[in-house]
């Protein structure tokens, strides 16, 4: 049978399967450690769901397949499930090359720039895999509101298993439909210091919150643009981030039979992409070690999605340069990233000494003042600050003190790597720990692969 041929099993196979003493499960996805895998799909007669079945060299679509000595049945969902788009049955995506570009010209048609149309389709992409890879897609949008509601509107179509909402909360997120690990196109105003946080939590693996007497799964991903919010570190520093400029040419709305279009144009082809790309995906080596640690971990999942695709990959690795060359600028007078400049420029500087908090802050203010900030922090904010950073000081007979020896310096520079700090981005003449980390940006060593089922 050709690979791009989808089969359906006939009613003597089906009732088959249905009497079958195989166990029986009822699920809206599966991946197996062999890449063989299990999706939901609208029904053939446009209602109710079937389930997508790619056996490794053949699609089968039934309402029962069996894989893996069982026998799986789609979830029973209520009609919350009805927001949710979901694909038809795949149809043949040709090649990731092309479907990208296909994807990312519909968003310059309606008006976008190209690199807003690149993130936002390498974003989409992502989408379909959020289940496997290290963290969820986020998309933040800031900017003019009106093309932002578009720019929402067309994402909704491509991304996998889209569900349009205008809230983000803890009480939005409790009536989500469990299960389906839905991508949330999020149209807000503002968003609490508890909402940003929940935003931030629900981009981890497994990331389970109490939701009526039970822990449910609340990672996915998410594209959203929170309009009294201006500045789209706030929300989340280390995701994806596009800033859309007012539209100087009258924007399109899209009707219900655009949308339609644009997702029956998609929808298929991205599912047929997932389906036979699932392991490809799950251990793509792309990696971009010369950013921070959780920079770079979104850089690999979004990378991951298009492996094997290596013009886009290296046009993804410019765009996130320059998205570390803006959260520079963002943390060039936050207060945690300069008290790690701080004590980087005394580990280079007074090596082997004894610092005092006092000692610190009168350097983290130097610091600040030159970056025009006079605010005059006093050492107790700098002491808590150091604390969170996981820095301690160090007892002897006259006192405690923070003793900057070769363990002390180890850790600051792994923390001043991690969190992209500025003054970490030049190797200091004579510091080993400062060659250690540049090596590993310029020679990164093998990645062990972990290759058990998730």
């Amino acid at each position: 049978m050709c690979p791009n041929k989808n089969s359906r099993p006939s009613k003597r196979s089906r009732k088959r399967l249905r009497t079958r003493s195989h166990p029986s499960i009822y699920t809206a996805g599966e991946v197996f450690s062999d890449g063989t895998n299990i999706d939901l799909v609208r029904g053939s007669d446009g209602s109710g769901f079937e389930l997508h079945y790619f056996d490794g060299d053949k699609i089968i679509v039934g309402d029962a397949v069996e894989a893996a000595g069982k026998i799986f049945f789609p979830r029973k969902f209520d009609r919350r499930v009805e927001l949710v788009r979901l694909p038809s049955p795949s149809s043949p995506f040709g090649t990731i090359t092309t479907l990208f570009a296909e994807a990312r010209q519909l968003f310059v048609r309606f008006g976008f720039s190209a690199e807003v149309a690149f993130a936002t389709t390498i974003f989409c992409c992502a989408t379909w895999f959020t289940d496997i890879l290290p963290t969820a897609p986020c998309l933040i949008i800031s900017g003019a509101t009106l093309e932002a509601g578009l720019l929402l509107d067309i994402i909704s179509c491509i991304a996998r298993r889209s569900l349009l909402i205008s809230e983000f909360s803890r009480g939005a997120l409790s009536v989500l439909p469990v299960g389906l690990q839905p991508t949330l196109v999020i149209a807000v105003e503002n968003l609490s210091k508890a909402s940003m946080a929940l935003f931030r939590t629900s981009n981890r693996r497994r990331a389970y919150l109490p939701v009526n007497g039970e822990l449910t799964d609340i990672s996915c991903a998410k594209a959203i643009h929170a309009s009294q919010i201006p500045n789209a570190a706030a929300i989340d520093p280390d995701a994806l981030h596009i800033d859309l400029l007012p539209s100087v040419s009258r924007l399109e709305t899209l009707d219900h039979e655009t949308r339609q279009k644009i997702a029956d144009q998609f929808q298929s082809r991205f599912l047929d992409y997932r389906c036979r790309n699932i392991l490809r995906v799950r251990y793509s080596d792309f990696d971009v070690p010369d950013l921070g640690s959780s920079t770079r971990m979104v850089a690999r999942a979004l990378g991951a999605a298009i492996e094997g695709a290596s013009d886009l990959q290296r046009e993804l690795t410019s765009l996130f340069h320059g998205h570390e060359e803006s959260q520079y600028e963002n943390n060039f007078t936050e207060l945690r990233y300069v008290v790690v400049e701080a004590l980087l420029d005394h580990l280079h500087n007074d090596q082997g000494a004894r610092l005092s908090v006092g000692t610190i802050t009168g350097t983290v203010n130097a610091i600040l003042l030159g970056r025009g900030d006079a605010t005059k922090r006093k050492a107790r904010e700098i002491g808590a600050e150091l604390k969170a950073l996981g820095v301690r000081k160090k007892r002897r007979h006259d006192g405690y003190s923070f003793e900057l020896d070769d363990a002390f310096s180890g850790h600051v520079h792994k923390l001043a790597h991690g969190m992209g700090v500025f003054a970490s981005r030049e190797p200091h003449p004579g510091c080993a720990h400062c060659r250690e980390i540049d090596d590993t940006k310029t020679h990164p060593g093998e990645k062990e692969v972990e290759k058990t089922a998730e």
